[in-house]
C-alpha cells in the first residue's frame, strides 16, 4: 500500500492500492489491479477496466470510468464520463455535467 501526501507534479498510473491525501498536477490513470483512493485534489481522473477508484476528494477537471468500479463521493468540476463498468455517485457528491 502507498500512501502520498505531499504534492506529485505529473501524470500517475495507479496499479497498486494506493492512497492520494495530497495533490496531483495531472492525470491519474487507474489500471488493472489498482485501487485508488482519492482524498486530496487531481485535474483527471481515468478508471480502467480491472481498476477501482473511490473520489472522496476533488478532481478540477472530467472523471471517465472505461470499466472499472467507480464511487464519486466528493467533487468533479468537469464532466463525469461513464464509458462502462460501475459507477456509482453518492448522495452528498457534486458533479458538474454527468455524461
Amino acid at each position: 500500500m502507498r500512501i502520498e501526501n505531499g504534492v506529485i507534479n505529473g501524470d500517475l498510473f495507479v496499479t497498486e492500492l494506493f492512497t492520494l491525501n495530497g495533490v496531483l498536477t495531472g492525470t491519474v490513470v487507474v489500471g488493472a489491479g489498482g485501487d485508488l483512493t482519492l482524498n486530496g485534489v487531481a485535474y483527471h481522473l481515468v478508471v480502467q477496466a480491472g481498476g477501482s477508484a473511490s473520489l472522496r476528494g476533488v478532481v478540477r477537471g472530467n472523471v471517465t470510468n472505461e470499466g472499472g468500479i467507480l464511487e464519486v463521493l466528493g467533487i468533479v468540476t468537469g464532466a463525469l464520463n461513464s464509458i462502462s463498468g460501475q459507477t456509482s455517485v453518492g448522495s452528498g457528491a457534486i458533479v458538474s455535467n454527468k455524461v
